[in-house]
This record gives structure tokens, C-alpha cells and sequence, in this order.
């Protein structure tokens, strides 16, 4: 690392800038902590590097970090400092390498880990974190239907497209585009009225046009960029794929599964939890094309499938995936550390 843990701590002792000071404690400047309180009042989400400890001992029973601890770690810090109770959410799965030494800090100084997935869970504890102190509780989603988008309005498609896939995310490493365009080299071969959505932006934006007019399916793929409207496209597409090398668990897939959107997903990380081959959407694996192709073609075909996957999508948001479940959850964390 960088700095050592002793020199974190100390950059914590700093005092607040003029701006915070004449603030007063009225209202928020952009130098102050940013302080998330639940309405009860008994606990509070915290992202700093400055804090003022007198004051927020008096307002804060816990500190939640909702990004991984090493990520986070200046908010472990403050959480030992002002001897409140720290919680992590384990998120993602991207850290490599967890020093030993932070990997015993964490240990001691977090009183719950939260994992979004079970595969979460055992990557963080291979990395070092007590895996009987992590708590898997998996992300969450409205199951209320959004307003659809029309895509083919929205992205002027002629008459003769029969199916519209989308992949919604950060275009990143280990989100897997690259694959899914090699993929779809596949699928238009057997599939040529297809349109497919890139919906998204990131670092490999151009890499990703230029292999796409390399595979000669340039005529059939829309960079979108970035758009806010993630869930309404998703509930307007045919189907939606999610390409990933790695994934903890897989957000979009919620989405769809919400809106009756029929999924075709890697069998990797978190996503296996979330989708059941044959059940309610189709798996296979990274790096087989022609394999994801099938997938892709035969969720396209086969409606009784379609229809079966839908139906056991719905039944598994309302039963596993409900916010009613997630909060609740989440609350008896809280409560039990705040007490």
C-alpha cells in the first residue's frame, strides 16, 4: 500500500477546512462528511476523510460503507476512531491482492461484513476477511413495471428487425462487450434481423466500435452512450444478455427479471445465484461464442421457454429479490450493531 494504516489514521486528526468550520454544523458544504441518516434515526451511512468526531458521535449510531473495505478504508478508520460500529458491504469482486495486515485490521475493526452474493462472500474470505462475519444479503429491485421505452422508435429501426438484445453496463474490464460482439458475429448468421444495444460508455468505448466494424456487425450494433433510462430500455428489449467475465452478482439482471425481459447470462461470479439455467433464463460460459450464440438464438425461438423463464423471474424478484426483503435485512443489521 501506498501510506500505512498509521498514516490513514492520522490524515483523519486533520482539522476541518475554514469552509467547514464557518458552516457551523448548518447545512453542508462540500468539505464536510456526506451523511446519509435513516429516518428512525438509529443509523447513518458515512463517506469521508474529514470528520468532525464530537459532533457526529452524538448524531450516528452506525457507519455503513457501501463499497468494499478496502475502497472504504477511510471510513473503517473513522469508525475506530469514534468507536461507532462499522459496517461493510461487500459489493464487488476486483480487489486482487488484500495485504495481510489491512486483512487483520478489517477483522478487528468492522463488526459485520454484508455480502450482495454468496460468491462475494467466499472471494472476500479467500482474500482474507472472516467469513463467519460476513452476512449475505443480496441486492434488490422494484417490482413495480416502469414505463416502457420504445427502442425501435427511439433508435429509428426499419420495419425488418425482428429482435432487439441489449447489454446495459459500463464498458470495463471484465464486463465481457468484446465477447458478447464475437458472439453476436454468431447470432447474425443465424438470426440476421437483429439489432443489438450497447448501452453504456466507459474506457473501452472506441476499442469496442472498432472491433465491431473488424467483425463486420458494425450494421447491427447502436452505441447508445450513457442514458439514465437503464430500466426502461431494458423492459423494451426482446432480450437482455449479460456478457461478464466477472460479475458479483448482476443488478441488470433484476431489472429484466422484473420487467419480463427473458435472459441469456454467463455462468460466472455471482450470476448463477440470481439465474437458474433452464428455470428462469439460460447460462453458459465465458469465452464460448458459439455456445452464448445458441443460447442467444434458441431464447429467441422457443417461446414456451420465454413464456416458462418469465413466469419463474417474476415468482423469484417477488421471493428473493423484493426491496420489503432487502431492507429487512438490512435493518436487523443495523439494529443488532446499534444496540
Amino acid at each position: 500500500m501506498g501510506r500505512s494504516l498509521r498514516s490513514l489514521e492520522q490524515s483523519l486528526a486533520k482539522p476541518r477546512s475554514a469552509a467547514a468550520k464557518k458552516a457551523g454544523g448548518k447545512g453542508r458544504t462540500k468539505s464536510q462528511p456526506r451523511k446519509v441518516k435513516k429516518v428512525e434515526g438509529f443509523t447513518a451511512s458515512l463517506a469521508t476523510q474529514q470528520l468532525a468526531p464530537a459532533q457526529l458521535q452524538e448524531q450516528i449510531d452506525v457507519i455503513q460503507l457501501n463499497n468494499h473495505s478496502m475502497r472504504d478504508l477511510y471510513g473503517v478508520i473513522a469508525a475506530k476512531r469514534l468507536r461507532i460500529p462499522c459496517i461493510s458491504y461487500l459489493r464487488s469482486a476486483r480487489t486482487v491482492f488484500l495485504p495481510s495486515s489491512v486483512a487483520r485490521f478489517l477483522n478487528r475493526h468492522v463488526a459485520q461484513f454484508v455480502a450482495n452474493s454468496h460468491f462475494t462472500k467466499q472471494y472476500w474470505s479467500r482474500l482474507g476477511i472472516d467469513a463467519h462475519r460476513i452476512q449475505v444479503i443480496y441486492n434488490a429491485v422494484k417490482d413495480a413495471s416502469v414505463e416502457t421505452l420504445n427502442v425501435r422508435k427511439e433508435w429509428k429501426l426499419n420495419s425488418g428487425v425482428q429482435h432487439v438484445l441489449g447489454c446495459v453496463g459500463n464498458f470495463s474490464e471484465g464486463k465481457g462487450q468484446d465477447f458478447l460482439l464475437r458472439t453476436f458475429a454468431y447470432v447474425l448468421e443465424q438470426e440476421p434481423h437483429t439489432v443489438l444495444l450497447m448501452v453504456g460508455d466507459g474506457p473501452r468505448r472506441p476499442a469496442l466500435v472498432q472491433l465491431a466494424q473488424n467483425l463486420g456487425v458494425s450494421h447491427a450494433v447502436i452505441f447508445t452512450g450513457y442514458d439514465s433510462r437503464g430500466r426502461r430500455i431494458i423492459a423494451g428489449l426482446n432480450l437482455l444478455v449479460l456478457p461478464s467475465h466477472m460479475e458479483a452478482f448482476g443488478r441488470t439482471l433484476l431489472e429484466a427479471m422484473a420487467e419480463g425481459i427473458p435472459v441469456v447470462a454467463t455462468r460466472v461470479g455471482g450470476i448463477p445465484e440470481v439465474i437458474e439455467h433452464e428455470k428462469n433464463g439460460l447460462l453458459a460460459d465465458f469465452g464460448d461464442a458459439e455456445g452464448f450464440a445458441e443460447a442467444i438464438c434458441r431464447m429467441l425461438r422457443d417461446q414456451s421457454l420465454r413464456t416458462r423463464c418469465i413466469q419463474e423471474s417474476k415468482r423469484r424478484v417477488r421471493a428473493d429479490f423484493s426491496l420489503t426483503t432487502h431492507i429487512r435485512m438490512l435493518e436487523h443489521v443495523w439494529r443488532a450493531q446499534s444496540m
